[in-house]
């Protein structure tokens, strides 16, 4: 199931993202998204095929957060924002981390508890977000070529975006399968409780403040002075 739900967010990213981008919904670009990611991820945290749909509500929210930034702020002035918004995903894993392993005695409130805590803040973004409304003469054509094309970037004639999403897809690589499979090697090979896996879990991840906290500094260094020089705040 966890590979099912990574295939399902591939091929979900993409797809969503140019959805997203098209939408002419009376609620905006982003809050029709917002409002799925919530019930996706409501529905998946109890029903049989929940790694699917959770994994593409999870996609939904990333894609719509993701472009709030560039919708809200002109060029020239994403650099702050983006700055306060980056340590979001570590934050988030640390915290859902944290109030999975208070409710580890019971494993639908393992799931159901951080579940709820990205549904509510997921509600409460939809509804204070200012999403403007996407007029049918501003909305881009949808060619299944050029969507096709998505999936595929010569990275010989775009050789700084081919190094970009290189580093990326094996840093996630390795995310991905301590995130998928920590559980079973710390049961399995270091004979932890599964009662108190949770805490164990939790507690082994505490490496995500020492990341949060370098992210942010970074974050900050390059906010207030490495994009000013190249012209972006």
């Amino acid at each position: 199931m966890v590979a099912v739900g990574g295939l399902t967010s591939l091929a979900a990213f993409p797809l969503i993202g140019r959805l997203s981008d098209r939408s002419t919904s009376r609620l905006g670009r982003r809050r029709p998204f917002l409002l799925a990611a919530a019930v996706l991820i409501a529905a998946g945290s109890v029903l049989t095929l929940s790694c699917i749909v959770v994994s593409t509500g999870s996609v939904a929210a990333m894609v719509a957060t993701s472009a709030i930034v560039p919708d809200q702020f002109e060029p020239a002035r994403r650099g702050t924002p983006s700055s306060m918004v980056g340590p979001g995903s570590p934050i988030g894993a640390v915290l859902g981390l944290f109030l999975a392993q208070l409710v580890q005695e019971h494993l639908a409130a393992m799931i159901l508890l951080p579940a709820g805590v990205a549904v509510v803040a997921l509600l409460l973004l939809t509804f204070v977000l200012k999403d403007r409304r996407l007029s049918p003469q501003e909305r881009p054509a949808f060619v299944l070529r050029e969507s096709l094309g998505t999936f595929w970037v010569n990275p010989r004639r775009y050789p700084s975006f081919g190094l970009a999403w290189a580093s990326r897809l094996f840093i996630f690589f390795g995310v991905a399968a301590v995130n998928a499979y920590q559980a079973f090697y710390l049961i399995d090979v270091q004979h932890v409780d599964q009662a108190t896996v949770g805490t164990t879990i939790f507690l082994a991840t505490q490496n995500f403040v020492v990341l949060f906290a370098a992210a942010a500094i970074a974050a900050v260094v390059s906010a207030l002075f490495i994009l000013p020089i190249r012209g972006v705040r």
